[in-house]
């Protein structure tokens, strides 16, 4: 009986004997039709060609389940563990100074927060510490003030908190962030006169809470900026460039002259600076108060 395929076609119905007959030599007739389909002479060169002749095939390895390339080669190379947290550092203090600038409820905020929390991660397995990063202490409801109002604050507490003599004249310039001031006082063990004319600015800013305080001392002494702090002021001056004039008058050699010309003096010369040269507009300096110098020379 004749069997019909699916397709419509007659198809030859399988008897059991064929099932027993030996496969036919299919790899045999691919080489054989691939040796047919290339040139003569390439033929003969395979053909001739001795197995040690013949290039070597690497086998192809994957690096698929192990860990990225890009790792497995930083395993082989030497690199500094200091140098790499000094850019993670960096890096941290960047992220954290633009989460400043942003609506910490913004999705960038959100962002920056968790690639800080990467970075400080990264930090602490390389052997670095670093503080935990919490986004609301980086966050403020208040703004920074004037320069203009801060420098106000700083010769006001200057001022009421002044006791080793008495302030001449301060004046200031926002522009500039500078202050000029000037401290008069006397020395009663050593019965001198002394006027300190300084300067002062601002590295980056002033913040309001500083004070300006004068030391005299024989040919020289000690103007700097102050922070209260604990109770206690606290020098600060190296966030600001200080500098200053010292003038002396020796009560127990001067003149009623030259007591008049010190209390008179209105030409002054250009800041001579103690530690770092600021320079200044001596024209600011007002004539002395009378009041403030109300000395008397010691008959000899």
């Amino acid at each position: 009986m004749k069997t019909i395929s699916t397709t419509g076609r007659l198809r030859k119905e399988v008897k059991f004997e064929d099932i027993n007959e030996e496969p036919a030599d299919t790899t045999g007739l691919l080489e054989q039709t691939f040796m047919n389909a290339i040139p003569e002479a390439t033929r003969r060169n395979i053909e001739n060609a001795s197995p040690s002749s013949m290039p070597q095939i690497k086998p192809i390895s994957s690096n698929r389940g192990n860990q990225d390339s890009r790792v497995n080669l930083a395993k082989n190379k030497d690199y500094s563990t200091e140098k790499l947290l000094i850019s993670l550092y960096d890096i941290h203090d960047s992220l954290v100074s633009l989460f400043e600038g942003l609506n910490h409820t913004s999705p960038l905020a959100s962002s920056l927060s968790i690639n800080i929390d990467k970075v400080d991660d990264c930090i602490v397995e390389l052997g670095g510490k670093i503080e935990k990063f919490i986004p609301l202490d980086h966050v403020s409801g208040l703004s920074v003030p004037a320069d203009a109002t801060n420098i106000t604050k700083v010769i006001e507490t200057t001022k009421a908190c002044y006791n080793s003599g008495n302030i001449e004249d301060a004046r200031s310039d926002s522009a500039s962030k500078s202050i000029n001031i000037t401290f008069m006082g006397k020395d009663d063990q050593l019965n001198v006169l002394y006027r300190a004319l300084g300067s002062i600015v601002a590295k980056s800013s002033w913040n309001g809470n500083e004070a300006i305080d004068y030391i005299y001392t024989p040919q020289s002494g000690k103007m700097s900026v102050k922070v209260l702090e604990g109770g206690k002021w606290i020098d600060r001056s190296e966030d600001y460039k200080v500098g200053w004039e010292l003038e002396e008058l020796d009560l127990n050699a001067a003149t009623e002259d030259d007591l008049l010309i010190f209390k008179k003096l209105k030409e002054k010369p250009e800041t001579v600076v103690n530690e770092e040269t600021v320079g200044r507009d001596n024209s600011d300096l007002s004539v002395l108060e009378e009041e403030n110098l109300d000395f008397t020379i010691e008959e000899k």
